[in-house]
């Protein structure tokens, strides 16, 4: 008899122990539920409030941490439109939470994508392309870290090579290819270039995308640029360059009405007219 008690007091312990921990795994769903409700109404500060109790209730709630990152994520503003300590810390915040997804979940590609994206904006380019490398990892037949790698690559030959020109003192229609210091500039950026390049080819045998078409356009303009001595390359690369702006410019002209712009294409810069060189005018 003594024995039976002390059998049911332990079987009763053990229940009274289990109902906490199953009642708070229900909570931490139920808030992570009133959180995404709230976020598909784009009540974002709302929802950050229910996503940070469930992570209070249970902190290794990866979704709880993704849709939390995702919601600062929504109310930060890039620094042209809106900036301010509130605002950076809406980025902090998606940050920080990006990080704990990724923590506890390092294949978690949406929110290595979304925190590579968010690092573009900030134009932390390096921490950016880190990520959107492993995204690409993870995935590689996804165009979004294909095309953003490439998109990066531009960015970088275009900004080196436009400090080197100020340091010429070039003129808009000078071109580099007969100065001396074309080969040092090459070497750092052929290797970029090539590789947008490469990148964007894949990224439209996935998806038939015009800015894609355009930043295609904008690389062989680079290109041409650091065909150092070899005028023929140089103007071979302008052709192709013309070729790439002319299938943009038809791709979004064939379509009635301009589609939502995905959230991970950044519009290239705008284009010259169909037909007019985008690299030098000076021969």
């Amino acid at each position: 008899m003594r024995r039976t008690v002390w059998y049911f007091g332990i079987v009763l312990a053990c229940c009274l122990i289990a109902v906490p921990i199953f009642s708070q795994s229900l909570d931490a769903q139920s808030e992570l539920r009133l959180g995404i409700a709230a976020y598909q109404k784009y009540a974002y500060k709302q929802a950050a409030t229910h996503f940070e109790r469930a992570i209070a209730i249970d902190p290794n709630l990866v979704e709880a941490h993704f849709y939390l990152g995702l919601s600062c994520d929504a109310m930060y503003r890039p620094a042209e439109d809106s900036d301010g300590e509130e605002n950076g810390n809406w980025a902090k915040c998606a940050l920080r939470e990006y990080n704990k997804v990724l923590a506890l979940n390092p294949s978690h590609e949406d929110a290595l994508k979304n925190q590579a994206f968010l690092l573009f904006n900030l134009a932390r380019w390096d921490d950016s392309e880190r990520s959107y490398r492993a995204a690409a990892a993870l995935d590689p037949n996804d165009p979004e870290p294909l095309y953003m790698l490439s998109v990066l690559d531009l960015q970088r030959s275009f900004c080196l090579r436009a400090e080197k020109r100020d340091a010429l003192h070039l003129s808009p229609t000078q071109s580099l290819i007969d100065r001396s210091e074309c080969n040092q500039l090459r070497t750092e950026n052929l290797p970029r270039v090539e590789e947008g390049i490469a990148l964007l080819e894949k990224v439209l045998k996935l998806v038939d995308d015009p800015d894609a078409a355009d930043y295609m356009a904008f690389l062989y303009a680079e290109r041409a640029e650091i065909q150092c001595g070899n005028r023929a390359a140089y103007l071979a690369d302008l052709v192709k360059a013309d070729q790439w702006a002319a299938r943009g410019h038809k791709s979004r002209s064939m379509r009635k009405i301009e589609p939502n712009r995905l959230r991970w294409a950044p519009a290239p810069p705008p284009l010259p007219p169909v037909g007019t060189s985008l690299g030098s005018l000076e021969d």
